[in-house]
C-alpha cells in the first residue's frame, strides 16, 4: 500500500490537536504506525485498513486512544488520506469543528485544522469509489467482492452498485 509522505506532516499537525502532543504517525519499513502516550503509558499500533471505515487492529486500541468516537473517526480519515484511500470530504471536518460537535473546544484551533487540511490538498469533495462521480450525499459501502468506501447515497443513483 502506498503511503503519501507529503501528507504526513499535515496529518501529524492535525493529529496532535485531536489527541495531545505525543500523538504521531510514523512510517517504519513502509508501514504506517500511530504512536501516543496516555497516563504515562506508551502505545504503538500498526494502522491497518480493514473492511469498513476503521483500521483497528486491537480490541484495546479504542479504549486506550482516549479521543472519543469522533476523534477516532477523524484519525481514521487521516489514515485513509495518508494511504491514498478515499475519505470523507473537508465539510465533514467543518462539521466536526462546528458548535454541534466541537471536536476542538477552541475555535482558533478548529479553524487552523481546516486551513492545514486545505493547504495539504485534503479532498474538498467526495468521490464515489464505484463510479467516480462527485457525490454530495453519500454512504459508506462495504460490499463483498467489490471495493469498499465512500459511494453514492442510494444504489439506484450509481450505475456500478
Amino acid at each position: 500500500m502506498t503511503i503519501y509522505l507529503d501528507r504526513l506532516e499535515v496529518a501529524n499537525k492535525v493529529l496532535k490537536t485531536i489527541g495531545n502532543e505525543t500523538y504521531e504517525f510514523v512510517v517504519e519499513q513502509g508501514r504506517l504506525y500511530l504512536t501516543w502516550t496516555v497516563n504515562e503509558q506508551s502505545y504503538r499500533r500498526l494502522c491497518i485498513l480493514q473492511r469498513g471505515s476503521h483500521y483497528f487492529n486491537s480490541d484495546k486500541f479504542s479504549r486506550n486512544l482516549g479521543t472519543g468516537g469522533t476523534g477516532e473517526s477523524a484519525i481514521v480519515q487521516l489514515v485513509r488520506w495518508i494511504k491514498g484511500r478515499n475519505t470523507l470530504p473537508i465539510r465533514q471536518w467543518q462539521y466536526w469543528a462546528s458548535s454541534s460537535v466541537k471536536l476542538w473546544q477552541d475555535d482558533t484551533i478548529a479553524n487552523q485544522v481546516i486551513l492545514w487540511l486545505r493547504e495539504g490538498n485534503y479532498p474538498i469533495e467526495a468521490t464515489c469509489v464505484f463510479c467516480n462521480k462527485t457525490v454530495y450525499r453519500y454512504d459508506w459501502w462495504s460490499l463483498p467482492g467489490k471495493k469498499e468506501g465512500l459511494g453514492c447515497y442510494k444504489p439506484e443513483t450509481c450505475p456500478n452498485l
